[in-house]
């Protein structure tokens, strides 16, 4: 079936002078065949190559406590979106044995916002006094910033954080 479809190509540029036209003559139809081919293969390939990879791109995010201790890593999506919204997907897990990091342990879906390269995130947007807010800047494949675990009784703890691309 290949081989039949190779011919009628062939056939449909004899028949429309593509060969003549195209080359004036200094090229073969087989030679014409294969370098068409080969664009072809070239053109369309990527498109199929760039579609396969459609997940959102995950951060590595690691959360220090007011010391700088190590207390929280784990991974935060952070795509584009349009507008200044932001909304995605984390996983968490704690790092030792360290306490009042509030409902940053786990996963779940955020909501945010983003002006110019500072966002803010809302790790627990279906809660109403248990939250872990982030605060931070976008620099290349970097994101520094704050957390912060709010609660009824105001700030109950705090640190810092890095995400990388």
């Amino acid at each position: 079936m290949r081989r039949d479809r190779k011919y009628v190509y062939i056939f449909a540029w004899k028949r429309m002078g593509i060969e003549q036209r195209l080359c004036g003559g200094n090229i073969t139809i087989m030679e014409l065949y294969r370098k068409t081919t080969a664009i072809l293969y070239a053109c369309i390939l990527p498109i199929f190559v760039g579609c396969q990879s459609s997940q959102p791109p995950h951060w590595s995010y690691t959360g220090y406590d007011s010391t700088g201790a190590r207390v929280v890593t784990g991974w935060i999506e952070l795509t584009p979106s349009p507008g200044d919204t932001l909304a995605g997907a984390w996983e968490l897990e704690p790092v030792g044995s360290a306490e009042h990091l509030g409902p940053q342990i786990g996963s779940g879906s955020y909501t945010g916002h983003q002006e110019g390269m500072t966002v803010d995130i809302n790790l627990n947007p279906d809660r109403i006094d248990d939250n872990v807010i982030l605060r931070g800047n976008i620099v290349g494949d970097a994101m520094k910033g704050t957390w912060e675990y709010i609660g009824f009784v105001g700030r109950i703890n705090h640190g810092t954080f890095r995400a990388l691309r």
